[in-house]
């Protein structure tokens, strides 16, 4: 789901044409996109480091991007529509947020036993996801 998102900012961003001198969106993009896959090819061996690895820089992104906001609180005070500002900025945060949960709660379960190549096909069972 996070690498959706962060391909579809990537994308909307190209769109609207503000990547062109943003070089930290770019580079945030892309490493983004990169930690993205690094949670998906560890999942997928239950290793729990790259995960960690990749929830310290999803902390590092969600305060890139806050102090981003900060540091440019005077051009978003002066936009027009506010409250589809906020209105993104919370769906924004809620998100990256429950991703963060999302990716604990797999490494801790990893962490514990609870998943694993030998209980995988139990836990899919248990959480409805009989696919």
């Amino acid at each position: 789901m996070g690498l959706l998102l962060v391909a579809a900012g990537l994308i909307a961003s190209a769109i609207q044409g503000t990547l062109v001198t943003d070089i930290p969106a770019i580079v945030g993009y892309c490493i983004s996109i990169l930690f993205y896959f690094i949670v998906v090819c560890s999942a997928l061996q239950f290793h729990r480091c790259a995960v960690i690895v990749a929830i310290i820089w999803q902390i590092v992104a969600i305060v890139w991007y806050t102090v981003g906001l900060v540091m440019n609180r005077e051009a978003l005070a002066k936009e027009a529509n506010q409250t589809d500002w906020i209105i993104f900025l919370v769906v924004w945060y809620v998100i990256h947020v429950f991703i963060l949960y999302a990716e604990w709660v797999y490494v801790s379960e990893v962490g514990k036993g609870i998943m694993s190549r030998e209980t995988h096909s139990r836990e899919k069972y248990s959480c409805c996801c009989n696919v």
